[in-house]
């Protein structure tokens, strides 16, 4: 919570932790290009007088008297007496982060304050770099050198864009993958698993020892899918499975339960999106979404739980979304699909709680998915798009399908056997700010 702070003589309200200068002791010098104060929990620690030294120059895009002011943000620095300031500062983050500094140069770019033996190497530098304090924080958030950035602001200004735009461009690899959870031998099947989601938890679920049925619609993807993973080694088998049929369905459990006798875990990954609201939403387009978002859940889950019953065994983990928990604009029939998936699966949890049998969904936020990656080539600018989907996450980016994959293994596992009817939210942060 933001905890309003005015600061002396200039009148801006700021929050805890705010950095607009470096405090210094009674009697010190006030060199030219510091800023004039230092806040430390609630309070401004201290205000140097600077008259005698030089004037105070506040940026064009400081913040305005009265707005709040966040962390990064530069309220102003001085500047020595005839010198002027023609770029735009970088701004700090915190106490110990760097802030503009004018040089004999008359430049504003300026390092983290340094000893006296330090400075004179950094003012030779020609490294010349201004950033937002927005992008500064997301490039700290996700560890982004960015002064090696190339900006798109005005004068070479780097923005968040640009900053996420470099995150993506180096985007989080799939550890070699350590799976201390043990599925061996467990036979699975996961649907829509030719792709994105799906095919990690696929592939997560073999590495784990599970003999995996990957079942899809898209049958040559199902197909390659299940050989790379022979190839690595695991165990996979493909199968056409089209959810929203009924006989489809069961004669997808019936192969199973005849090549192996029993259904350990079944992963209702299948699923499709829609944008558009109640208004613009066609009732055909609530009728495709529902049909395999939500029966194809509901005919897979009745065809798989008599037998987990009758073992008084198994694991149906339901692939829902924060959505599920939430909702967002032009996403009506994907929103309502979602919230049904979350009580389909808790009301199956309670009703077959004491089978043995464990019911739960897991609610990722957005995931960088080859589908989300295609959809973003559709637009104009798909990195102006992409930083737009990433903001709402306090992670500032978004999942790896393989993320997903490492909680559906969790859920598959014995050491899990006490998770019943959860939802189990993966969002990097989205839900916490709804």
């Amino acid at each position: 919570m933001p905890i309003p702070i005015t600061v002396p003589r200039l009148g801006w309200t700021m929050e805890e932790g705010t950095f607009v200068g470096w405090l210094k002791k009674d009697g010190d010098t006030v060199r030219a290009g510091e800023p004039l104060f230092t806040l430390d929990g609630d309070k401004a620690l201290q205000e140097i007088e600077a008259t005698d030294n030089g004037l105070l120059h506040i940026p064009p895009d400081a913040p305005k008297p009265g707005s709040t002011v966040r962390v990064g943000d530069l309220l102003g620095y001085l500047l020595a007496k005839d010198e002027r300031h023609e770029p735009t500062p970088t701004c700090a983050t915190s106490p110990q982060t760097s802030v503009s500094r004018a040089t004999s140069e008359k430049t504003a770019i300026f390092p983290s304050p340094l000893k006296e033996s330090e400075r004179e190497p950094m003012a030779r530098s020609s490294k010349r770099v201004t950033i937002s304090p927005r992008a500064r924080r997301i490039a700290t958030e996700l560890g982004v050198d960015w002064e090696a950035l190339r900006g798109t602001g005005k004068k070479g200004r780097i923005r968040a864009r640009d900053v996420l735009a470099a995150a993506h461009s180096s985007p989080r690899v799939a550890p070699s993958l350590k799976i201390t959870f043990s599925l061996k031998d467990k036979v699975t099947i996961v649907t829509g698993a030719a792709s994105g989601i799906g095919a990690a938890i696929a592939e997560a679920f073999a590495q784990a020892g599970a003999i995996v049925y990957i079942a899809d619609l898209n049958e040559s993807g199902a197909t390659e899918h299940a050989q790379r993973i022979v190839t690595s080694g695991g165990r996979a088998h493909a199968i056409a499975t089209n959810v929203a049929d009924p006989s489809s369905c069961e004669a997808l459990l019936q192969r199973v339960l005849m090549e192996h006798a029993r259904c350990d875990v079944l992963v209702n990954n299948a699923g499709i999106g829609h944008v558009g609201t109640i208004l613009t939403t066609a009732p055909e387009d609530l009728q495709r979404l529902w049909a395999v978002n939500v029966q194809g859940l509901y005919f897979l889950s009745r065809a798989a739980l008599p037998s987990m019953i009758a073992r008084r065994r198994g694991s149906i983990i339901n692939m829902a979304s924060a959505l599920g928990l939430t909702a967002m604009e032009d996403r009506f029939a994907y929103t309502v699909t979602k919230h049904a998936v979350v009580g389909l699966t808790r009301s199956m949890a309670l009703d077959f709680g004491a089978t043995g049998v464990r019911i739960n969904c897991i609610c990722p936020g957005r995931v960088e998915t080859p589908f989300v990656q295609a959809r973003l080539r559709e637009y104009p600018d798909p990195e102006k798009f992409r930083a737009q989907m990433v903001a709402t996450h306090a992670q500032k980016r978004m999942a790896q399908p393989w993320e997903i994959a490492a909680a559906a293994v969790y859920l598959a596992s014995d050491e899990s056997a006490f998770v019943t009817g959860s939802t189990f939210v993966i969002d990097g942060g989205y839900l916490c700010g709804k």
